[in-house]
């Protein structure tokens, strides 16, 4: 691109400055949604019980000697319930 004309710059219009100081947006933190992530972790921890080392030897155990035949659909349901809790935690950490 070729520039045929050019022309001083002359008076360039200022702009003012305000009066008052514009001030800064603050920050604003919200704890509304920490009660329903409390009462999941609290659920979380609940389920998990302190004999569940012990158990998992007697599954193992049980699992070895093909004593073990679990209900496919129990188990089914039970992934599809975590999955649940997962995406409702992950849901309450976005937000």
């Amino acid at each position: 691109m070729k520039i045929n004309e050019t022309k001083a710059v002359s008076d360039v219009g200022r702009v003012a400055a305000p009066e008052a100081p514009v001030p800064a947006p603050k920050d604003r933190v919200s704890v509304e949604g920490s009660r329903e992530v409390d009462v999941a972790v609290s659920t979380a921890k609940a389920s998990q019980s302190a004999d569940r080392p012990g158990r998992l030897k007697a599954l193992e155990a049980r699992v070895r000697a093909g004593e073990y035949h679990p209900d496919p659909s129990r188990v089914a349901e039970e992934i599809l319930q975590d999955a649940e809790v997962d995406a409702r935690l992950q849901s309450l950490l976005r937000h």
